[in-house]
């Protein structure tokens, strides 16, 4: 409470994650412990509260999660307020931006069937309301996002020029982060911050999980599904293999994607694809020209 407390001088807020944190490693190293070795030796014997030890680890490690959370967040918005840096880019393992799939009442009739196939829906029934693909994702943490959003937007206070370099999805993306996927059209003022997600190099994508040859019917068709549900999205493509070079200047970001022809051959060919790019107080992405010269 007191790291999250906006009255206090920004140095003092660290300090309180800090103390936080240095307490909560002691409580794991002590306690939970001590919990652990009698959960491996089998021992049943509840406490003055009627748990046993596996009941207390389970209750400590669910308050543990919304703690650690609690810390993260209290740190990443301190440092973000203390910043005077143009850009903020933000490293992010998973995907930040909302990433669902729309009932097929609100879908062309040709991208029925993928809905079907996914979801197991059958041409009688729909889904109820847009579903999310992957809820390991930001999508399964929908208050933490909805904090860092509401952060970013404040009125007065919020931080502006916020870029989210994101991977191990497989997948190349880019697009914005909306504050109401439902109502956003990508008018200007509909989106929180910005997201560029590069593909792996050598780990399946969509298309080898499915046994498919790259950029075969069903990827483009997800592909396509996921345009359409998704309209803050605004580079999707889930086959292809290669990285993405950022540039940073002070009027605007771009992101080059260049794909490779073979993953499993040291040398093999790369190829420019495609770029994105978003522009200073803007929060929008925008196809670009080509790549950095």
């Amino acid at each position: 409470e007191e790291a999250e407390n906006p009255r206090h001088p920004l140095l003092e807020r660290l300090r309180f994650v800090a103390i936080s944190a240095s307490n909560l490693d002691e409580f794991y190293s002590v306690r939970v412990a001590g919990l652990v070795g009698q959960e491996r030796a089998g021992i049943g014997k509840t406490s003055h509260d009627g748990k046993t030890p596996a009941q207390q680890l389970a209750a400590i490690h669910e308050q543990a999660q919304a703690l650690i959370s609690g810390q993260q967040a209290a740190w990443l918005e301190a440092r973000l307020t203390a910043s005077t840096e143009r850009w903020h880019l933000l490293g992010n393992s998973v995907t930040v931006s909302p990433f669902v799939v729309k009932p097929k009442s609100q879908l062309p009739p040709q991208l029925h069937p993928l809905v079907d196939g996914f979801f197991g829906t059958n041409p009688t029934n729909d889904l109820p309301f847009p579903v999310p693909f992957n809820v390991d994702q930001w999508d399964g943490y929908t208050a933490d996002r909805q904090r860092l959003i509401n952060f970013f937007t404040a009125p007065g206070a919020g931080v502006n020029n916020v870029v989210f370099l994101t991977g191990d999805i497989h997948s190349s993306l880019a697009g914005e982060l909306p504050l109401n996927p439902t109502t956003y059209t990508g008018a200007a003022g509909q989106s929180a911050a910005v997201e560029i997600v590069c593909p792996s190099v050598t780990s399946d994508n969509v298309n080898e999980i499915i046994n498919q040859a790259p950029r075969n019917a069903t990827s483009q068709g997800l592909e396509a599904l996921f345009y359409v549900s998704n309209p803050h999205l605004k580079l999707v493509e889930f086959d292809s293999h290669g990285y993405t070079i950022v540039d940073v200047t002070p009027e605007r970001v771009q992101a080059d994607w260049y794909f490779i022809t073979d993953r499993a051959n040291v040398n093999s060919g790369v190829a420019y694809a495609t770029s994105r790019a978003s522009d200073y107080n803007t929060r929008q992405v925008r196809a670009a020209a080509g790549p950095v010269a």
